[in-house]
């Protein structure tokens, strides 16, 4: 199973260029794979060992309760983040960014995405 990498919003470059001055959350898009169920719960996660990550941000539902529907369904345009201070070990280094897929069947992972971090 081929899980496509995360990218970072707003930077379509590889490596991508992320910035801590600004001591936000890093955001990053998470492409619909058909992989992702519903009742998964996905993270961002730093580091070459997707198993043992260095730096892992909260994680995120796959699904919201939609009032209209009275159900649950897929979010799209799926959004997670990690805190910029979770990336400071990592200043003036580039790091690979990958998202985790917690479900059911177990943990998976995607391919990863280069950044490069900068004060």
């Amino acid at each position: 199973m081929t899980i496509e990498a995360p990218s970072l919003v707003g930077d379509a470059s590889c490596p991508a260029q992320v910035s801590l001055a600004s001591g936000a959350r890093i955001k990053f898009s998470i492409p619909e794979p058909n992989e992702v169920p519903a009742s998964a719960q996905l993270s961002i996660i730093v580091g070459p060992d997707p198993e043992s990550p260095e730096a892992e941000g909260q994680e995120k539902n796959a699904e919201q309760y939609d009032p209209n529907k009275e159900d649950y369904v897929k979010e799209s345009n799926l959004k997670l983040d990690i805190a910029a201070d979770d990336l400071k070990t990592f200043v003036n280094q580039t790091v690979q960014v990958r998202y985790a897929i917690n479900s059911e069947s177990g943990r998976f992972y995607s391919k990863p995405l280069m950044i490069t971090v900068s004060q």
